[in-house]
C-alpha cells in the first residue's frame, strides 16, 4: 500500500496554499515506519490530498552538464523531477546521490529543511519516483545562505555556541510565519557571518547537535526548534552517501544557527540528563494516530534517533508532541 500511495502522491504540488510544504509522502514513510497498516495509511492520504493542488508541467529542462544552474529556483521543480527520474534510470540510486549531493548540501536550510528531509524519508522508501521527486524538491528549494569564513573555531560544545547567540546583534523580527524567511533574515545580519566557522567539527558533532535539538524541544515546544530535531535526523540518514562529513556538518550547523535564531526562542536550553526510559507504546500509537504532519514525523525522527544514540531527550520530546 505505501509504495501505491507514493506513487500517486506524485500527482500532487510539492506546496500548497501560501507556500506551504506538501508533508504528504514524508508522513506517509513516517507513519509505515512506526507500523501503521494499510487502512491508516489510505485515510491519511485521502484526508491530505483534500488540500493538496495538482502538479502542472512547468517549462524547462535541466542540463545534465549544468545541472546546478537552477539550484534553489521553485519554478524548476518539475524540470528537476524529470531529470532525476532519468538520472536515477541510468545510474542507480549510489551513483546519483552521490554525485549531487555535494552541490546540494550548502542548501541544507532551503525550505526549512524540507528538502533535505523530504530526499531521505524518499531514499529511506526506496521508491523510485519519490527519490526524484525528493531530490528534485530540494534542489529547487536548495539556497545556500552564507559562506562560511575560515577563523579557528570557538567550541566543540552545541550549547557553549548556542548560548552565544543570544545577544541583541543576532536578533531579528519575530514576525512572519515562514521559518525558511526568517533563517535567511538571520544569516543575513553582519553578526552572523562568523557563526559558521564558531563550530569545532569531530565525529560526534551530528549527535551533539541533534540531542542539543531534542532538549531545547523538550524545553519550548518551539515548532522552529522541532525542525532542528527533524533535521538532524535526516541528515544522520543521509550519511551513507557523503563522503565529506564534517563539510556536511559544517553547512548544517549554519543553517541550523539559523534556524535557532528564527525560532525566537528567550534562551538555551539546559542539558538533560534524567534516568526514566520512555515508553514508546503509546508514543508510537499517538504517531499512528496523529493528523498532524509534524506530529507523525517529530514521533517517527526522535524514535530513530533514541535508537541510534540512546538518549532520553528524543524519548521525552516525542513524549511532549504526543501528549500535547
Amino acid at each position: 500500500m505505501l509504495n501505491q500511495l507514493l506513487t500517486r502522491s506524485a500527482q500532487y504540488a510539492p506546496n500548497f496554499g501560501s507556500g506551504l510544504t506538501n508533508h504528504l509522502p514524508m508522513a506517509l514513510i513516517a507513519l509505515a515506519r512506526l507500523g501503521a497498516d494499510d487502512a491508516r495509511l489510505e485515510a491519511y492520504f485521502d484526508a491530505y490530498t483534500q488540500q493538496l493542488s495538482p502538479l502542472e508541467s512547468a517549462p524547462g529542462v535541466i542540463d545534465p552538464a549544468f545541472w546546478q544552474r537552477e539550484l534553489g529556483q521553485r519554478q524548476f521543480y518539475d524540470a528537476y523531477r524529470n531529470y532525476f527520474v532519468t538520472q536515477l534510470a541510468a545510474e542507480g540510486v549510489d551513483a546519483v546521490v552521490r554525485r549531487h549531493l555535494p552541490d546540494l548540501l550548502p542548501g541544507i536550510g532551503g525550505a526549512a529543511f524540507h528538502g533535505l528531509i523530504r530526499a531521505q524519508y524518499a531514499l529511506a522508501s526506496g521508491h523510485t519516483d519519490e527519490m526524484a521527486c525528493g531530490l528534485a524538491y530540494w534542489a529547487c528549494s536548495a539556497r545556500k545562505l552564507a559562506d562560511w569564513p575560515v577563523p579557528a573555531p570557538i567550541s566543540a560544545d552545541p550549547l557553549t555556541l548556542v548560548s552565544r547567540l543570544f545577544v541583541p546583534e543576532l536578533a531579528i523580527d519575530p514576525a512572519g510565519f515562514m521559518i525558511s524567511a526568517k533563517m535567511r533574515n538571520a544569516a543575513q545580519l553582519p553578526a552572523f557571518a562568523p557563526v559558521a566557522g564558531w563550530l569545532e567539527i569531530g565525529p560526534d558533532t551530528l549527535q551533539k547537535l541533534a540531542v542539543y535539538a531534542a532538549e531545547c524541544y523538550l524545553a519550548s515546544g518551539n515548532f522552529t526548534v522541532l525542525h532542528l530535531v527533524t533535521s538532524a535526523h535526516a541528515l544522520r540518514g543521509l550519511a551513507h552517501w557523503i563522503e565529506d562529513m564534517d563539510t556536511a556538518v559544517r553547512w548544517y550547523w549554519q543553517a541550523y544557527a539559523a534556524g535557532v535564531i528564527a525560532s525566537g526562542i528567550s534562551g538555551p536550553a539546559p542539558h538533560v540528563s534524567l534516568s526514566v526510559q520512555p515508553d514508546w507504546a503509546p508514543i508510537i500509537a499517538a504517531g499512528i494516530a496523529a493528523e498532524d504532519e509534524h506530529v507523525i514525523k517529530l514521533i517517527d525522527a526522535c524514535h530513530e534517533e533514541y535508537a541510534a544514540y540512546g538518549d532520553n531527550a528524543h524519548g521525552l520530546a516525542a513524549r511532549r508532541i504526543a501528549e500535547r
